[in-house]
């Protein structure tokens, strides 16, 4: 079982509405987490509506935004991994909750 958002008809609108906020959040996890992970699942073209030289078409053409940290098994097996997990999570917060508004419009 898996959610299907539509991401065109829902998404979209709500990063060109508000894509500064978009790129903050982008910015102040960089450091954190890198880039946002390339699924390799993205639109081929523009999506409608957008031209090919829209200065954000690489965001505009993914179809998923995810982002990780990788933790060695020295940090898995420490005993303030409860901690680390913790931060991650507070750390990622935030671009979650924007990305959960984008999409329950």
């Amino acid at each position: 079982m898996g959610c299907h958002v539509n991401f065109s008809r829902v998404v979209l609108p709500e990063f060109e509405k508000d894509c500064l906020l978009f790129w903050q959040f982008i910015d102040s996890f960089k450091e954190f987490f890198g880039n946002l992970v390339d699924d390799g699942d993205s639109l081929q073209t523009a999506p409608k509506g957008f031209s090919q030289d829209h200065e954000h078409i690489d965001l505009l053409r993914r179809k998923t935004f995810a982002v990780q940290h990788n933790l060695t098994q020295k940090a898995v097996m420490s005993a303030d991994f409860d901690n680390q997990v913790i931060k991650i999570y507070k750390e990622m917060l935030p671009f979650r909750t924007y990305l959960n508004q984008a999409v329950s419009v």
